[in-house]
């Protein structure tokens, strides 16, 4: 659950970033590779093999301008209760860890600790046999 959790985090931190650079990529393509003029006022017209793109190109400009001022609230919203909830997780896993210590690894299952060797049964009882 918490893999799913850090994935949709991860999609509203990064997916608005790849959005808005998306938007100026188009926009520096329409208007650097194709001569279109592009500005945030109104759609001028812009034509590419005879269809007029214009309304599209402004609708990237107006993205790729505004963009920022849309998303930043999102992408560090998102940031911060990521933050917050990888936070809460190391706290209480760290607290679970500490309430229910682990068996030591370099010991195998169904042996002994290293230490003193154990006493035969007749030499704890003092019986001697």
């Amino acid at each position: 659950m918490a893999r799913l959790i850090h994935l949709v985090f991860a999609l509203l931190v990064i997916g608005p970033i790849l959005i808005w650079l998306w938007a100026a990529a188009g926009v520096l393509t329409l208007a650097n590779g194709f001569g279109c003029t592009i500005h945030e006022g109104f759609a001028t017209p812009c034509l590419i093999a005879g269809t007029d793109w214009g309304e599209a190109a402004y609708t990237l400009g107006l993205l790729a301008a505004w963009g920022p001022l849309i998303f930043a609230p999102v992408v560090i919203g998102s940031a911060a209760l990521w933050g917050l909830f990888a936070l809460v997780r190391a706290f209480l896993r760290r607290r679970a860890h500490r309430a229910c210590p682990q068996p030591d690894p370099a010991i195998p299952r169904g042996q002994d600790a290293p230490g003193p060797p154990r006493q035969a049964r007749a030499d704890r009882d003092g019986t001697g046999a």
